[in-house]
């Protein structure tokens, strides 16, 4: 069985891309195509994410986030930085990292603190755990 070379993708989605199940759908599609990632609403309003897997996974991949979307959705514009990474993956799952609509501190300090992270340590796998005292 020969070795997969794989790749990194980071994203970011604008238009009508929240509450309108676009973080549900990509997740969806990721693992249909077997990718292995994140996603995350952003302040801004866009969803932003990180996408491991080959080089056709993150092609179709790409497709789909700048034509289909979830049914509810309105993609103006999207950016992508793909990064030729190694044959060992990095992330193992596909998750949705919660960002509230809200401005609150302690959100803001865990979003900064996930995006220093996963930037600075691209190459290392990672569990993000964020746990909401104020939750029912």
């Amino acid at each position: 069985m020969g070795t997969r070379q794989l790749y990194n993708c980071d994203f970011e989605v604008f238009g009508k891309v929240q509450r309108v199940f676009f973080r549900k759908y990509t997740a969806n599609k990721a693992k249909e195509l077997g990718l292995h990632g994140w996603c995350k609403n952003t302040l801004e309003g866009t969803v932003k994410g990180q996408m491991e897997g080959t080089q056709q996974e993150i092609s179709e991949m790409k497709y789909w986030l700048q034509n289909k979307g979830s049914p509810k959705s309105r993609i103006d514009d999207t950016n992508f930085n793909t990064i030729q990474g190694t044959t060992r993956a990095a992330i193992f799952i596909f998750f949705i990292t919660e960002t509230k609509m809200c401005n609150s501190s302690a959100n803001s300090a865990f979003t900064k603190h996930t995006d220093a992270i996963l930037t600075a340590e691209k190459g290392v796998p990672h569990v993000l755990v964020y746990v909401n005292s104020s939750a029912k």
